[in-house]
């Protein structure tokens, strides 16, 4: 799997586990940062074999999903809360039987929480599985925001090098301009220096009183 983008892989996940454990609507949220703070973002939702596109942002510690973030251990409800969730279907908007939200955690970082909204009762197993599964994805998150800011920092260096260059180039022909300048400076003071020569070498100096008598 071409796990260069982050969106991509969150889609291929969710749509793969939501299919796998025969639930109905999945999302996973992916750990960011912000002005030094941290929260979580839905990269992908799936449902009914649509990619949705939404926008949404947890803080850690808000709602279940932030909760479930910042505790590090999954939330498994079967008691949904009204209002929390709704799958929606050709028979209309129905509550879910039971959710589970699992954190991704990869050497004791939350990189992410997977929630799965189902109809029908998750197994312990399934579960289990979830469990296992979620250090996986989280190690394959943290290499894709590890390659992201090398690409990142790889960009930035490409940048500067280039403005240094041309800083260098600018520099470069300031530097001619100055030799072009200085060069042409000397060959003023050379041509006045001849004109001098030529003048001391041909005119008479000659002092007069007051009266404009030759002294």
């Amino acid at each position: 799997m071409n796990n260069a983008d982050i969106n991509d892989f969150a889609f291929n996940v969710i749509s793969f586990l939501v299919k796998y454990v025969n639930a109905l609507q999945g999302g996973i949220f992916i750990s960011e940062e912000q002005d030094g703070q941290k929260y979580l973002s839905l990269k992908a939702a799936y449902a009914f074999d649509r990619k949705k596109q939404l926008e949404n942002r947890v803080e850690f510690g808000e709602s279940l999903v932030g909760r479930c973030a910042i505790e590090g251990k999954y939330i498994f409800l079967t008691d949904v809360p009204d209002g929390y969730l709704y799958i929606t279907s050709g028979l209309g908007e129905n509550k879910p039987k039971c959710i589970l939200l699992v954190p991704l955690k990869f050497e004791d970082e939350v990189h992410g929480v997977i929630e799965i909204a189902s109809l029908h009762t998750i197994e312990e197993y399934q579960i289990t599985f979830f469990n296992n599964v979620a250090e996986r994805i989280a190690s394959s998150i943290s290499n894709i925001k590890k390659n992201i800011n090398t690409a990142q920092l790889l960009e930035k260096f490409r940048t500067q090098s280039d403005e240094l260059a041309f800083r260098e180039q600018e520099i470069s022909k300031s530097m001619k301009a100055i030799e072009n300048s200085k060069r042409n400076i000397d060959k003023q003071n050379y041509e006045n220096g001849i004109v001098l020569d030529l003048l001391s070498k041909s005119c008479i100096i000659a002092q007069y009183d007051v009266l404009g008598v030759v002294l």
